[in-house]
This record gives structure tokens, sequence and C-alpha cells, in this order.
């Protein structure tokens, strides 16, 4: 497995007798079905990744996760909704590279603070593909780099959108190299720009691995790169960007379990302790690599440590590539 890194209170009765609710909430919790918040819509690969670990889960804790999918503003309806939910540990969410880290720095208006949310534990690092279309005539980064510096502007690349990780992904590669290519942002993720990319409209594009994974291996584009540290078992004869002559690269959506500020200490150990039990089963460990996630398991003091030097990274990219903050 990879490692990537209290409400006390008491009650006074009449009689003077203190009740120390941490324990009573040990020996109960939970005692009641657990809402979910979801940022991505239902089947995509941000509601299908959490989707294994809380099945997982919900046999140790006993009581099932109940999920809503709440789409929209990049991610931040969710987490405004998360943000502002009781903290009593029966609300919890799923929380991203985009939805907390990219999202709120391209908008004009968040809607929550970083401090709203508290870390409960990592599950997963989304790595990304970096695809060209079939038309290009290269089949390595380097070779995609060497043909953006002999054609200059010639060059498109598409993305999920303006400010999104993959835009900033992209971007991230383009300053390494000291390139330059046309942004083609799209709404509705891969699948949005997929006729656009295998007809050649756009020439390549750094997204997540499910849907170039297809299309990849049907012949209709070429994968040549992946953005992690290491090699993705879905793809082991595709090198890393890194290996490619990028040294120390790294462009991933970390994915985890969040809830609102101030949640009960025991919540949150109970619920990280079964998520991370769950997150290193063999059985939820083979379903996230299968599709395309690598498993991270980490404290919560471990996750904040790696959100913060991922948002001090990722705000980097954003302000060298003057991405303007947008209302949402």
């Amino acid at each position: 497995m990879i490692n990537r890194r209290q409400m006390i209170g008491t009650i006074g009765t009449a009689t003077g007798t203190l009740v120390c609710w941490p324990h009573a909430m040990a020996d109960t919790y939970p005692s009641r079905p657990i809402r979910f918040i979801n940022p991505y819509q239902a089947g995509s690969n941000g509601d299908v990744a959490p989707r294994f670990v809380l099945d997982k889960a919900t046999q140790a804790l006993g009581q099932p996760f109940v999920i809503e999918n709440r789409v929209g503003a990049s991610g931040l309806l969710a987490m405004r909704m998360l943000a502002q939910a009781k903290n009593d540990g029966y609300t919890v969410g799923l929380g991203t590279t985009a939805t907390l880290i990219t999202a709120p720095l391209t908008s004009t208006n968040p809607g929550f603070a970083d401090a709203d949310i508290d870390p409960i534990t990592p599950i997963c690092d989304v790595p990304f593909a970096l695809s060209v279309t079939n038309s290009l005539p290269v089949k390595s980064v380097q070779e995609l780099i060497a043909y953006a510096r002999a054609n200059p502007g010639k060059l498109s690349y598409a993305s999920d959108g303006n400010g999104t990780t993959t835009h900033l992904a992209t971007e991230m590669l383009l300053q390494a190299a000291g390139v330059a290519a046309v942004h083609i942002p799209y709404k509705g993720g891969a699948g949005s720009y997929t006729s656009d990319f295998v007809s050649g409209r756009i020439q390549f594009a750094i997204g997540g691995i499910g849907v170039p994974l297809g299309l990849h291996r049907s012949g209709q584009l070429r994968i040549i790169g992946v953005t992690s540290k290491k090699r993705v078992p879905v793809l082991p004869d595709i090198g890393t960007v890194a290996e490619q002559g990028f040294a120390d690269f790294e462009a991933t959506s970390l994915f985890g379990i969040f809830g609102p500020r101030g949640m009960p200490a025991e919540a949150i150990t109970r619920l990280g302790t079964e998520l991370r039990r769950a997150v290193e089963s063999k059985e939820v460990s083979d379903k996230l690599l299968a599709n395309g996630f690598t498993p991270v398991t980490a404290t919560p003091d471990e996750f904040r440590k790696q959100f913060d030097l991922d948002r001090v990274k990722w705000a980097t990219v954003a302000r060298k590539a003057n991405v303007e903050k947008v209302a949402n």
C-alpha cells in the first residue's frame, strides 16, 4: 500500500453527574446512515472510486453511506454543502485536488475557506494520460515538445475547462518544456471532446485515463505518457512524463474523504480507520488499480500536509499561466 503521505464536552445534571460524550459516541458511532456528498456525476471516475471504498467500509461500520451526487460549479457546489453541513459525524464527502485546490484557485468566490473542511483520509491518486491524435506525427513526450517548438502556434490541446486540473496539468508540462499551445476548453470531461480529438481537430490532451484508454486500445488515438511518478498497471508499456525527459514531473488528482470543520475526533478516527482498512484490502486495492487509480492512505495530518504542498504547486502553475478567475 502506498502511504503518500474533539469534541470533548460535558453536561451537568441536577446531581452534578458528568456525562462524557466522546466515550458515549465511541461506543455507538455510527448509529445511523452517513450522508456522503459527491461532487461528481454518477458513473464517473469521481463516483466509481469512492464507491469501491465506501461499500467495503460499510461492512465494518455497520451503517451504509447514502450518496448524494451534487454536481455544479466545478465541484464547488458540493464543497460548499459539505462545509455548511452539521459537524456531528453524519455528513462527509469526497474532496479532490480539483474541487478543493484548482477550482477555488480559479474562482472569484469559492464559498468556503480551506479551514472549513477537515481531512479524514485520502483514498487514491488519479494519474492522467497524455494522448495525441493519430494524425500528429509524434510517439513520445519528447517528440511532442519538439513538434511544438518547430511549429509554434499550430498545436491545440483540450481540457475539461478553464482552470481545471487537466488544464493546469497541461500548462505545467508546457511551462516545464518552454513551449506554448492553444488551449481549447470543453465542458463535460473527456467524453465531450472525444470526436474532435479522434478527428484531429485538436492535437493532444492530458486527462483521466478512462476515456483515452479505450480509444488507445482500439487504435483511435495514442497515449504517449502518464503524469504520475510511476507507471500505471493498466498501461505498463507507457512511460511517465518524468521518464521521458521531465524529471520530477507529477500531475495527479488526489481523492480523499473530508468532513465539515469540528467533527468529533472519535468520528474522524473511526471513519478514518475503517476507510483506510478498506483501501488497503486486496479486494478494493485491486479494483482501484484495475480502473487506473493508485491506492493511497495517510493520517489526517499527513493528508493535510500533502494538500498544502499541492496547493502551492498548483497555485504557481495557475499564476504563470495567467488563468483568469471566474464566478461560479
